[in-house]
């Protein structure tokens, strides 16, 4: 197996930000946590001692994996999640059929390397990783759809039905019988290996009517990261628990305050701005979501200046809204924005593994948390990485190809692949050789000619037969040099579709069964692993 590492500055599709981020920009810097906290033990065993909410998090995480078949080490991490001396290294993601794409695998592997790294700094205190699924969130398509390559390494889109579920949170949907012909039709997608049968049989194990939606990406990721003691947090149990209140008791301790944390995210933004940097994150005065009846809902602005707000499409006062979130915590969830807060007071993190796009929105919120009196972790990017088969991995080797390339915007890759083909420079070689032929002939003529004045016919009709073989000769070199082109320009469009799918990254389109389809669970489990514990070196391609 190889592993080469592509500089993250090399790969355009993170993003401007993430790029000076890994560059160690100071502005970039500046919007985060002192990394080097991760280093002071004294600042760590303070965090981990002042954290007030212990049974909370042991509560949730408590009922969050309550149905899993829990690994020695996952009962060891939930027996330590409520003493003073733990800290977790957190990340987390959407619900995502068949596991989301591959960067989740990526971003909880990451977060077990870390977590082992640092307790191996710090074996006076407990490290342990964590992984918050979101299911509260309620975009049904974004959770149902996802990219499988089939045998061509095609990216087909395959999901289960979800238009009937607008509005409705995630930890809701409950999987129909309709599953088993969605799950059938993606088995049949995936290319033959001796892992298939084992991971057909696991894939329909949890993907089967009855199951919900969120239970499945848990069942899914503890296949994989049960023996790493992973442990789980349901978003959705978070918010059962009533922990929202602890967020809301500060956002609206005045009449004020509210407004406080909006100019905060304003002025955030505007400065981002000035530097050049696009967030791509929305907010509020409210930035929290209704459950309602089964549904979700979120609280829009209608009047700032009239403190009126609305519900699905019913108005509310400032009061009204403040008064029901006091009443019913367990009604209500944060917007993405104020997601990292809620989960900072849910569990204390002494490292937030993150994505390129979210460590954008993270710069947002350092005074955020400030506001709320929370620490504001320390955060990393998560590992990057996408496969290549072997064969297309040797095949850019040998043509000496820079692997950067492959990430270009495509009119530049077009453009590197138009400098690849070979010229044709032909005509002149071939009119040469017509008139070599043509004078070698001529030397004959005055042999011919003495011994019969007849044979100059036939001389000539063997010169123009000559000079027809030679230009039959060059139409088969014109085809054979177009197909070698062709062939060759199409293996770099064949590797380009592998690597960005739809022209987006491999790790942001793919399910990682791909991968467990061709390594077996344990392989990819050991994989990840090893992509993980190199994840700051640059981005991986694993061949």
């Amino acid at each position: 197996m190889i592993m080469l590492f592509i500089d993250f500055s090399e790969i355009p599709q993170n993003g401007n930000f993430f790029r000076k981020f890994s560059e160690g920009d100071r502005f970039a810097l500046s919007r985060f946590a002192d990394i080097s906290e991760t280093e002071n033990k004294s600042f760590l065993i303070r965090k981990a001692q002042k954290f007030a909410n212990r049974q909370l998090t042991h509560n949730i995480i408590t009922d969050t994996m309550q149905s899993l078949d829990l690994s020695e080490s996952q009962k060891a991490n939930i027996s330590l999640s409520s003493q003073s001396n733990t800290l977790f290294v957190s990340t987390g993601q959407q619900v995502g059929f068949l596991g989301g794409a591959l960067y989740t695998c990526l971003k909880i592997a990451t977060a077990i390397s870390i977590a082992n790294k640092l307790q191996a700094k710090h074996p006076e205190l407990h490290m342990v990783p964590v992984f918050w699924l979101e299911d509260n969130d309620h975009d049904a398509k974004e959770a149902a759809e996802i990219y499988v390559f089939d045998a061509n390494h095609t990216p087909l889109l395959l999901h289960p039905e979800y238009s009937q579920y607008e509005n409705t949170p995630v930890s809701e949907l409950v999987f129909d019988e309709k599953i088993e012909q969605t799950i059938d039709e993606i088995i049949d997608t995936l290319p033959f290996s001796p892992n298939k049968e084992q991971l057909a049989d696991a894939i329909r194990s949890i993907y089967c009517k009855g199951n919900r939606w969120s239970d499945a990406m848990l069942q899914f990721y503890q296949m994989l990261f049960k023996s790493s003691g992973l442990l789980f947090v349901s978003a959705a149990a978070a918010r059962k628990s009533g922990a929202i209140a602890l967020l809301a008791n500060t956002n609206f301790a005045s009449s004020d305050n509210f407004k406080k944390l909006f100019d905060i995210f304003s002025k955030n933004k505007a400065l981002l701005t000035s530097y050049g940097h696009s967030i791509n994150i929305s907010f509020d005065y409210f930035n929290y979501c209704k459950h309602t009846e089964g549904k979700r809902f979120s609280i829009r602005t209608v009047s700032p200046e009239n403190s009126l707000f609305s519900v699905n499409h019913c108005q509310y006062t400032y009061d009204e809204i403040v008064s029901d979130i006091s009443r019913n915590p367990c009604s209500f969830s944060p917007k993405a924005i104020l997601r990292p807060v809620f989960q900072e007071i849910c569990f204390p993190s002494v490292k937030y593994v993150l994505g390129p796009g979210e460590i954008s929105y993270f710069a947002m919120l350092k005074e955020a948390y400030e506001f709320f009196g929370v620490d504001f972790p320390s955060v990393t990017n998560r590992a990057m990485a996408c496969f290549l088969p072997e064969r297309h991995f040797h095949f850019i080797v040998q043509n000496n190809i820079d692997f950067a390339k492959f990430f270009e915007p495509l009119n530049k890759f077009e453009s590197f692949l138009s400098n690849l083909v070979i010229d044709d420079t032909s005509d002149k070689i071939f009119e040469q050789v017509k008139n070599e032929i043509q004078q070698s002939f001529s030397q004959l003529t005055p042999l011919l000619s003495q011994a019969d004045q007849s044979l100059l016919r036939t001389q000539e009709s063997y010169v123009h037969k000559s000079s027809e073989l030679i230009d039959n000769l060059q139409k088969k070199y014109f085809a054979a040099l177009k197909k070698k082109n062709t062939d060759y320009v199409s293996k770099f469009r064949k590797i380009r579709t592998i690597l960005l799918p739809n022209e987006r990254l491999q790790e942001r389109q793919i399910s990682p069964i791909n991968f467990i389809n061709i390594y077996g669970f344990e392989n990819f489990s050991k994989i990840l692993n090893e992509i993980a514990d190199n994840y700051v070196k640059g981005f991986i391609i694993y061949s």
